[in-house]
């Protein structure tokens, strides 16, 4: 593991954190003008089935638009599952 000091893409894991990864989540209940519930978003998302995220946490949020309802998988950035079998 490297030592936190030194500067990388992401930020440090933190113990007794959940830790994060670029990940797609369904809206519940939201207080930002940007959300409304039953949109799906991408962005950084803690390893947890719930989460609640500040504003600054949603500033990279990305609302994924998907009239053909697609198979989400499309919009990870991994649709042919190079990271294998899923």
């Amino acid at each position: 593991m490297r030592d936190a000091n030194i500067p990388i893409f992401s930020d440090p894991y933190i113990i007794g954190k959940a830790m994060t990864n670029i990940a797609i989540g369904s809206i519940l209940r939201s207080d930002n003008s940007r959300f409304f519930p039953g949109d799906v978003i991408h962005t950084e998302l803690p390893f947890a089935q719930y989460a609640s995220l500040t504003p600054q946490e949603l500033q990279g949020a990305i609302k994924i638009d998907n009239p053909y309802d697609l198979d989400l998988d499309y919009f990870t950035g991994q649709p042919v599952r190079l990271a294998g079998p899923g």
